[in-house]
């Protein structure tokens, strides 16, 4: 699936960003986009709302990396909200766990 940035995330009007798709290496190219610009607007903790993300690879946590950088360079934290078993397993696999904040 090549994606587009806009395609890929949006916004709602409590700063949470939806992900609407899968973090992994065949939509990377329009989410390094979206994490590298749009991702990055404001202030404080990056949210992400993870409900409909079925899966992340090797290439989804690289991209988690940036992110938490990003997040901490204004000041906050990314924490990811609504994340399947699957994804939190993965990231207690990679220990990118102790890096962000998993919310129910």
């Amino acid at each position: 699936m090549d994606s587009q940035p806009d395609e890929v995330a949006s916004r709602d009007a409590t700063g949470v960003w939806r992900i609407k798709c899968d973090i992994t290496n065949p939509n990377l190219p329009a989410l390094e986009v979206w994490g590298r610009g749009p991702a990055l607007e404001g202030e404080g903790d990056m949210v992400l709302d993870l409900s409909q993300v079925h899966m992340v690879d090797s290439s989804g946590i690289g991209l988690m990396l940036v992110l938490v950088r990003g997040a901490r360079a204004k000041g906050g934290k990314l924490v990811l909200r609504g994340a399947n078993e699957l994804i939190r397993n993965v990231l207690k696999l990679t220990a990118m766990d102790r890096l962000l904040v998993i919310e129910p």
